[in-house]
């Protein structure tokens, strides 16, 4: 749970930080003569992003999981 939350919260604020840096590029290269081009959020392109995010971020935390998994809580906690 807290991979995959730790993912969709990457996944928001690289999407919106992402869009943001695209719109200011955009402003500051391609505005000649007032034409006024902007960045646009596309929705599939959006939750194909934060899908991956959270993929992304579950397999990155499985094999330490697995290996938390098999540790005895007891023993591990008694243990200096």
């Amino acid at each position: 749970l807290e991979a995959g939350l730790s993912g969709l919260v990457g996944g928001l604020v690289g999407c919106f930080g992402g869009l943001g840096i695209a719109q200011f590029l955009a402003a500051r290269t391609f505005s000649l003569g007032g034409t006024d081009l902007s960045a646009s959020l596309q929705w599939v392109i959006f939750s194909i992003t934060l899908i991956l995010a959270v993929a992304v971020a579950q397999l990155g935390s499985f094999f330490p999981v697995r290996g938390a998994m098999r540790l005895d809580p007891v023993r591990t906690l008694k243990e200096n």
